[in-house]
């Protein structure tokens, strides 16, 4: 307990903390922040300039136009352009549509049979080609699918009643938003627009709900690449950002989502007045897949599956047969995004559920429509993590966890890029981990299931995104534990091992890695030797260990920091048994003999020192302990009492 002395040390020398306050909303400000974005477009042009071009009344440029149109049957994400060509269609009025309108009808506004290149499913292409579809038809009668309504209805109750799938993702949702924002303004069904304005607000409040005070976004996601987490200014997400809130740099080029909101006139306000510097909640996010069957119902059993798909349920036990006919009626197998499967192309469709449960290492952990997703924030730090998500089974493009001290992300990332049955460039996980998350502290925990190195992923090394060199004002080692500070935040990382894969930390035991993140700032903490403090009290154990009534191999991980302990117990079959040479120490078999020990020895597994607690009832008992090493030595032979 701290004397009257400490307690006023700690007050006069407590360094002084920088509050963000609450945003408050300024329309005027606001209209001056996308009046020069406007301007920027114009003075520094790229292909992301056109849509203000056509706003602002200025000609559009014809090299970009001509780009677009000679790529529009052969590109496989045109949707991306294609929604800036319906954003100049309604601005231009009608000066581009000789231009224009003859390309887009060459191409198939949905999915149809034998399509090798074009993608319509995922959460940003379903929006994207719907909503191209329905304002195409509105202004121009082009397209004559009876279902688009209800689609694109579907499409939009899905987003306003359980959120978006692809959640906090960087890359991804500002793509979402340009399809939604063509809806907000142009839609002249009032039900689709009021719908698509909901969605956009939802939306974008959701992804400022961990925005921190330096308009920084280094999130927990569904889906995202890790070029989001190097860069904390410059991109998609942090120039909607900019333009919302003012926080972060000012953008000195144009990005895609931005030039949409620079000339939309949704009215963010209240958007904008739901940030807080402030946050620290577990979001139950999404539906169960269960669940799939009954939201679409109503929609074409083609409709339904490329639903399914939007969510990450491609090969689900519970979808497997409904995607694996679909691929068959509609000859998709040599389409860029299933021809790694085209092997299975003979296999009878009734099979599909039954080898889906078989590899449910990998056919059930690509789905993201639900989680619970834990978000921390105090001003420039944050925290996120997916809790319990596809523990163990491959990960598609899934960010489970990711840390900030202000602009300098930090995450681990595990396996290697040579999966054979995806790009696995695309940031995939070789296993996801188990993550417990309290307040600003969580515990990591990595064991990947046995059979997916049968599927190609035979490499589990992890590897802790640290960028030590380039941003940190100070960097200590204590231990298994690296701290860094920036600015007045701090950040602490217990690794598995204090190795290095490549020049970058990471570890190379394929059975099971403990990790775990605090983060913290001077107002939770005072000065950064103050946390370093905190963090040499802070304990650790893991341990393997059978259990052989349940013929289980269990996985103990436990950390506690700052009176905060985290715990997780990770039991698996007699498949979990831990076969790498690397994973010690190992304890073979544990066997209890009262639920309520006389004494209790830790850590356990033991290197150099060792702590044997006896109860306080029986310590004055005498005791004769007898230690032998792994050779059946005996190291020690006292008796004490």
């Amino acid at each position: 307990m701290l004397n009257l002395r400490q307690i006023i040390l700690l007050i006069v020398f407590l360094p002084i903390v920088h509050i963000q306050a609450q945003i408050h909303f300024n329309e005027s400000e606001y209209q001056d922040r996308l009046a020069a974005y406007r301007t920027l477009a114009l003075e520094k042009f790229s292909t992301n300039s056109i849509p203000i071009q056509a706003y602002e009344g200025v000609p559009v440029d014809q090299k970009t136009l001509q780009d677009i149109i000679q790529k529009m049957n052969t590109s496989g994400e045109i949707d991306f352009s294609l929604v800036q060509l319906v954003r100049i269609l309604f601005f231009s009025h009608g000066q581009y549509d000789s231009l224009l309108l003859p390309a887009i009808k060459s191409i198939p506004l949905w999915l149809t049979p034998n399509e090798t290149t074009r993608v319509y499913w995922s959460e940003n292409h379903i929006t994207m080609w719907l909503s191209s579809a329905w304002l195409l038809q509105e202004k121009y009668g082009i397209g004559e699918d009876p279902e688009l309504r209800k689609k694109l209805i579907h499409c939009l109750d899905l987003k306003n009643q359980y959120g978006f799938y692809e959640f906090f993702s960087s890359v991804y949702f500002p793509y979402t938003l340009s399809g939604l924002l063509n809806l907000s303004d142009f839609a002249q069904d009032q039900e689709i627009r009021d719908k698509a304005t909901a969605a956009c607000k939802r939306l974008l409040s959701f992804v400022l709900l961990l925005v921190n005070d330096q308009g920084v976004l280094f999130p927990a996601a569904g889906r995202n690449y890790e070029s989001k987490y190097i860069q904390p200014y410059g991109q998609n997400h942090s120039d909607l950002i900019y333009l919302l809130t003012g926080l972060g740099e000012k953008p000195t080029k144009v990005n895609h989502a931005a030039a949409f909101l620079a000339t939309s006139r949704l009215d963010v306000e209240s958007i904008v007045n739901t940030w807080t510097p402030n946050i620290d909640t577990i979001i139950h996010h999404g539906h169960s897949v269960e669940m799939l069957k009954s939201l679409g119902d109503h929609l074409l059993p083609t409709d339904q599956v490329i639903f399914h798909w939007s969510c990450g349920a491609y090969f689900h036990p519970l979808v497997a047969l409904q995607t694996a006919q679909l691929l068959h009626s509609y000859h998709l197998w040599d389409h860029k995004e299933f021809k790694s499967f085209k092997d299975f192309k003979s296999i009878p469709v009734q099979l599909a559920p039954t080898l889906a449960q078989a590899a449910s290492s990998i056919s059930e952990s690509s789905v993201i429509s639900l989680a619970d997703i834990y978000v921390y924030k105090n001003h420039s730090i944050t925290l996120s993590s997916l809790q319990d998500f596809w523990k163990g089974k491959a990960g598609f493009q899934q960010w489970p966890w990711a840390a900030t001290t202000g602009t300098i992300a930090v995450t681990t990332k595990s396996g290697k890029i040579d999966n054979p049955l995806g790009d696995e460039n695309l940031s995939g996980n070789s296993n996801l981990p188990y993550i417990k998350q309290k307040e600003n502290v969580a515990l990591i925990m990595y064991r990947p299931k046995k059979d997916l190195k049968f599927y190609g992923y035979k490499n589990h090394d992890v590897r802790l995104l640290w960028e030590e060199n380039k941003k940190y004002d100070e960097v200590v080692e204590y231990g298994k534990w690296i701290i860094g500070r920036e600015g007045n935040s701090y950040i602490a990382v217990l690794r598995h091992c204090t190795d290095k894969i490549d020049g970058i930390y990471g570890c190379t035991d394929q059975d099971g890695q403990l990790w775990a993140c605090v983060v913290g700032n001077q107002e939770m903490y005072g000065s950064f030797q103050h946390f370093i403090q905190v963090i040499h009290q802070a304990k650790y154990q893991e341990k393997w260990y059978y259990v052989f009534s349940k013929a289980a191999w269990h996985y103990y991980g436990m950390v506690e920091v700052d009176g905060k302990l985290l715990t997780y117990d990770w039991e698996e079959d007699l498949t979990g048994k831990p076969d790498d040479p690397t994973t010690e120490p190992l304890v073979t078999s544990i066997k209890t003999y009262d639920s309520s020990p006389v004494f209790q020895v830790y850590p356990n597994p033991a290197q150099d020192d060792i702590v044997i607690q006896i109860k306080e009832n029986h310590s004055t008992m005498p005791y004769q302990i007898k230690i032998f090493d792994t050779h059946g030595r005996v190291v020690l032979d006292k008796i004490v009492s």
